[in-house]
This record gives structure tokens, sequence and C-alpha cells, in this order.
């Protein structure tokens, strides 16, 4: 939508949108999808763009590499708007028939715009400086807000070694050490910000939100006075989200168990002893069970052997290796997925409780109850913007916990056989 008039028959979030590719506006009703994604592995925000085009993108104004693209969207036309400046890294171009004549259906995908953070390839040594120091100073380089949530213990001399900022960030995080069983976090998000966090600071935060299945209060257009009124009897925008009854979970924990999760055995040399050392801790911040099968812990799955340990790194440098490895297995092996009702107050990294409603109590009585086992506590690790060209707009939440809750019945069997850390 183009303007600040909205329909008021249509249910559901509708939008503000204005995109221009190399300084060329694109009319929102040729909008067919905008997706703006952010992840919390994730070093750079990433939009997926799908637009109906006479000819003007393909033979006067051709897409080029990093061809810039502006984009700006809100709920409603609300003040607070999603402001970004993303550069074209892959395009693909359809021409079809039309009933003029034929038009092209052109989709991009754009990475959030950086200053030198994918080239040029750079050697230099970052002398006596923690991970958080380092990605800092390539933050900075970057044109990036850096933000500090939990600060690195890893001080050491840390070499780029021809290799761009990008590859750099990666390098580091996978060697990051903050404290023993804990995880850090680097990740970039759509307020132009790079956070360097820790699983366990995510985790031990407030819930931010409460999140309520409601499909009355999901389809929302901020016009409807019904629906104004059910919301007001159910809670605060500030405090509470709406989501609709379809969701989706994932589970592969049973795979990652068997490479990592079970446990890391890893050896190696300090140019004086030998090291033994295991890594099976049982680790389910947000919930009752983990998600692992109580009969296989201590059964080892993988056997890594580092040789010599380096007298310039860290002295916790190969327990960082193999401990982010299996905590980010371990605790991010599965997910659920919701729909919400937009909220522009929702960020990656929030923790915020989760209301579902159970599927047995509305069969059985006709009135669902709490499902207590999948209920609770969640990390939100993912956050796609999703504009449709019906005209809606919603969000699409990846939430992270790994593991479930204890059930309100007494003869539930699977209990028994999950780790109660």
């Amino acid at each position: 939508m183009s303007d600040k008039t909205f329909d008021q028959n249509v249910v559901g979030s509708q939008f503000n949108l204005s995109l221009t590719i190399n300084n060329v506006s694109v009319s929102p009703v040729n909008v067919n999808s905008s997706v703006l994604r952010e992840w919390i592995f994730d070093q750079i925000v990433t939009y997926e763009c799908t637009f109906m085009d006479t000819g003007t993108f393909v033979e006067l104004s051709p897409l080029y590499d990093e061809c810039p693209v502006q984009i700006e969207f809100s709920k409603n036309g609300d003040l607070d708007k999603v402001k970004m400046d993303m550069v074209i890294n892959a395009w693909e171009i359809e021409r079809v028939d039309a009933d003029d004549g034929s038009l092209y259906i052109i989709h991009f995908i754009a990475f959030q715009k950086t200053t030198d953070y994918f080239y040029p390839i750079r050697f230099r040594p970052f002398s006596n400086q923690g991970s958080s120091d380092a990605l800092q100073f390539v933050c900075q380089e970057s044109e990036i807000d850096f933000v500090l949530e939990d600060s690195s213990n890893d001080n050491q001399t840390w070499i780029q070694s021809n290799v761009c900022n990008y590859a750099f960030t990666k390098h580091l995080m996978a060697r990051a050490f903050i404290r023993p069983e804990d995880l850090p976090l680097f990740y970039f998000n759509r307020h132009n910000q790079a956070v360097y966090s820790s699983l366990s600071y995510k985790t031990n935060s407030k819930p931010k939100f409460l999140a309520i299945n409601n499909d009355h209060a999901f389809m929302d257009n901020g016009n409807d006075t019904t629906i104004a009124k059910i919301k007001e009897q159910i809670g605060k925008d500030s405090e509470t989200l709406f989501y609709r009854t379809g969701i989706t979970y994932k589970n592969l924990s049973p795979i990652l168990n068997k490479m990592n999760g079970y446990g890391i055995d890893f050896t190696y040399f300090d140019h004086t002893n030998f090291f033994d050392y295991s890594l099976n801790f049982p680790y389910a911040p947000l919930s009752k069970f983990e998600n692992k099968n109580k009969n296989n812990v201590g059964k080892y799955t993988n056997g890594i052997t580092y040789n010599s340990l380096s007298k310039n790194v860290h002295e916790n440098y190969l327990l960082a290796k193999s401990q982010n490895l299996y905590l980010k297995q371990s605790f991010f092996g599965n997910y659920l997925q919701i729909t919400i009702n937009p909220n522009m107050n929702i960020n990656i990294g929030d923790k915020i409780d989760v209301l579902i409603y159970d599927n047995l109590g509305r069969l059985l009585n006709g009135t669902p109850n709490v499902d207590a086992v999948n209920s609770g506590e969640y990390l939100v690790g993912g956050i796609s913007h999703d504009i449709k060209k019906d005209g809606l707009y919603s969000m699409i939440l990846t939430l992270f916990r790994n593991g479930t809750n204890q059930s309100n019945l007494t003869n539930i069997l699977f209990e028994g056989n999950l780790v109660n850390p």
C-alpha cells in the first residue's frame, strides 16, 4: 500500500511500503512479496523481494552487483518504521505473457549495506584483545553500530589472515569464549546494530512478552472496534503478542545428538602433557526436560584430536571451539514457529513466554486447556517480516529452546526417558 488510507473491511495488519532500486521507485502495487529476515547466527540482515516490472529494471536501468536498494515499511502507517539500506547480491528475471504483451517477474536477494565488509581481504593482528574487542573494531570499520551485552574472556593475538571482515567474524565466533558452559552470540539486526552477547545473558533475562493464541487479535487491522475490545480484555500490545492458531514445530535434535549432542571428547598436547577433556553437561535453561534420551548420555558421539595447543591462543581456546559446537547444536536443535500480528518492539534475542492451548482438552471436553508440555519460555532466534500482495503484513518468529516442560497429566510415559537437568 502506498498511502496512509487503509481498507477497514480488510482484516489483518496492513502496511506502508516504500521500495526504491537504484533511486528508482517501485510501486507497492507491483510488489508480490517483500521479506526482511533477521537471524541470531547471521552477521548480516537479508532481504528478498519479488515484483512485476514492465522493463524499467531490465531494459532501462538494469540491476547490477551491489545495486542500491532502500526499503521502508511500517504496520498500518505507524510512525515506528523499519528503514534499511541494502545492496543486491543475486537476482533472477522471468519474462511472462500478459494481456497487453509481456511483463518481467524480478526476484532478488539483497544484503544489509556495509562498508568494506565482504572485501577487501586483510592480513593484520589484533594484539592482546578479546573477541568482542576485535569485533567492535570490525563493526566500526564496516559502519555498523556495535552493542556489547556480555564481554568476552579470551584475550590473545587474533590474526585476520587473508580473509574479509565477514569471514573473520565467523572465524572469531567459532573460537570466542566468555565462560564455561556458555555460548557467545554475535548477530546483526534491523536497527543496523551488531550485538555481542551470550546464551546465558539471553536466557537469564526476563520475558519481554507473553504470546497468546487469538485469531481475532492476530487479524487486527487497527480499525475494528470489536477486535480492539477483545484485545483490551486479553492484554496490551506493549506486553502481549497475538499469534494465529497455525504453528509449526521442527525437531532436529535426534540428528544433532548423534553428531555432538550426547558429548564431545577432545584431546590436545600443550608441549608438555597430553590432556583429555570431555563435554557432556546437561543444558536446558528454558525447560524442565532436555531433548536427549537419558539412556544415551555419556555415550560420546564426537572425538576431536587437536594435536598441540599453540602458545599464542587464550587458555580456553580449544575448550571454546568444542563447547561452542556442543551448545549450538544442543540448544538450537529444535524450534517453534509462530506468526504474530506485527509488533515493532520484538527483537532478535528477546525471551518471551508462549501460551499454547492443547488439542486433547478440546476434543475430550470441548474446552482447550493449557498445553503445559510445550508452553513456557522461548528465545527469539529469527524474525521474518513478511509483506504479501494481498495487502497484509505479518511477522514470523522462530523460537528456540531445547526441551519440554512437565505435563499436567500423571500418566505421560515419555518424560521418563528425557534428561532432567
